[in-house]
């Protein structure tokens, strides 16, 4: 009777877990909002998804229409122009103070989830565990040839 090895959810979890390691480590932070959403959303048999937990912080009103920020940052932004929704005006910051509206210069992108996939760790995990089952696949046949 043939050994079924299985590659399943051990190497799912573990390259889906330092793929949430490697893209906290790589995107940018200013309150901890947009590091700390980030992780495993769900995990299979076949797929693991990771990306950001939804929360009220990492969440902007977007022509109408609620989006999570993250997106933004993560494909960065055209120039566009800001105005108010239900204000007269809005301070812009400190510096330039309250304003009809704003011209953006747009957001350059910042793929931190390409960077994470393509990360050299990833390779390694995936390289280690198939190097392992295959040692296991070689000595099992070894074995079976002692019988």
């Amino acid at each position: 009777m043939a050994k079924k090895y299985e590659l399943g959810n051990t190497l799912l979890e573990t390259v889906a877990r330092e793929v949430v390691k490697i893209a906290q480590e790589e995107a940018p932070e200013k309150s901890g909002e947009l590091k700390g959403s980030i992780d495993i959303l769900s995990i299979g048999d076949e797929e693991a998804i990771v990306g950001h937990k939804y929360n009220d912080k990492i969440v902007v009103n977007w022509k109408g229409a609620k989006t999570i920020y993250p997106l933004f940052v993560h494909e960065g932004t055209d120039a566009h122009t800001i105005t108010p929704r239900t204000k007269k005006a809005l301070l812009w910051n400190e510096d330039i103070g309250y304003r009809k509206k704003v011209n953006h210069p747009g957001t350059k992108a910042n793929p931190y989830f390409k960077r994470a996939i393509k990360n050299k760790r990833i390779e390694t995990i995936i390289r280690k565990y198939v190097d392992n089952l295959v040692k296991q696949v070689a000595k099992d046949i070894e074995n079976a040839g002692k019988m």
